[in-house]
């Protein structure tokens, strides 16, 4: 990656996207004064396998704030399926996650600002939990 130093004024904002549909997520955002990042997609298909795509933002809150313990409930009257994304901060940080009535838990190793999504079945709650700091979002 790239590091780009630039400065902003009070009340100034800056678009950052990718022209040929990389994911530019786990971008890593400093600061020396508070800021709000906003991050999202134009036309995100959620789940994948619908026909069409709608705008989907969210606000990413600093990673001081990020946890290593989540359930994620299934979105009433979906059928599609459902899915999470979970995006780490740091190296060396173990995620795992159990879905539904499955007696297995799946845990995967990420390096430091990867993100990656899961999908799960349309009924089934996932608890997901981390050694370290982790952003989790229900799509």
């Amino acid at each position: 990656g790239q590091i780009a130093t630039l400065p902003l004024s009070g009340k100034q904002t800056l678009l950052m996207f990718s022209d040929d549909g990389l994911d530019i997520g786990g971008t890593k955002i400093t600061s020396n004064k508070p800021l709000t990042v906003i991050t999202g997609n134009s036309c995100s298909k959620v789940p994948e396998s619908v026909g069409f795509c709608e705008p989907l933002y969210i606000q990413v809150s600093p990673v001081f704030t990020w946890g290593n313990r989540f359930l994620v409930t299934p979105f009433a009257g979906r059928t599609g399926g459902q899915s999470f994304r979970v995006t780490t901060a740091e190296d060396n940080t173990d995620v795992s996650f159990k879905c539904g009535n499955a007696s297995a838990i799946l845990t995967r190793r990420p390096s430091a600002g990867s993100s990656y999504s899961v999908q799960y079945s349309s009924s089934d709650y996932c608890y997901i939990f981390s050694n370290k700091r982790v952003f989790v979002v229900q799509m």
